[in-house]
């Protein structure tokens, strides 16, 4: 794994006991699903989850950020803080702005709040040699969610078999 695309101190195939070894603090929570941490990225409470394929690989991890704020507009500009970090890491990406009504798509004063209302999701992906990354703000019943995702390409989270591959 390239220094540029490991998410911590772990890198993709990592087990269980290797990525808790690597981390500095004791998870949150360790059972089936994987390992959660209670962490702080740049500065935001957020919590760290590490997911493991069926063969006990680590497989992805993301970053969803905890804080809680009482404007929606401040979860935008958590997003905007954490993306320009992730653009000087790893360069421009590829950004999607997904407008599902537009009735605040000129007042970007407003954004914040079409996010909570579900009219507008923000993300941006990047690709490394050996991992998918996205950043995402995105809205459900006025809550508004901010993550950070790394999944790897080689390292599969679940065992997928194509039905096609029989032909």
């Amino acid at each position: 794994m390239t220094a540029s695309s490991q998410v911590r101190k772990s890198t993709w195939g990592m087990t269980r006991a290797q990525v808790v070894s690597s981390e500095q603090i004791k998870p949150s929570m360790n059972d089936s699903n994987g390992l959660a941490y209670d962490v702080s990225l740049s500065g935001y409470d957020s919590y760290l989850f590490y997911f493991f394929n069926e063969s006990g690989k680590l497989a992805a991890a993301s970053y969803h950020v905890s804080e809680e704020y009482a404007s929606p507009n401040s979860y935008l500009t958590t997003y905007l803080d954490l993306l320009s970090k992730l653009k000087k890491k790893y360069g421009d990406g590829s950004p999607s702005i997904d407008w599902s009504n537009d009735l605040y798509q000129d007042d970007e004063q407003k954004w914040g709040l079409a996010i909570a209302a579900e009219h507008l999701k923000i993300a941006h992906r990047w690709e490394t040699e050996d991992t998918y990354i996205t950043a995402e703000i995105s809205g459900k019943n006025y809550e508004v969610s901010v993550s950070i995702r790394y999944m790897s390409k080689e390292v599969k989270l679940k065992n997928q078999s194509n039905e096609l591959d029989d032909f």
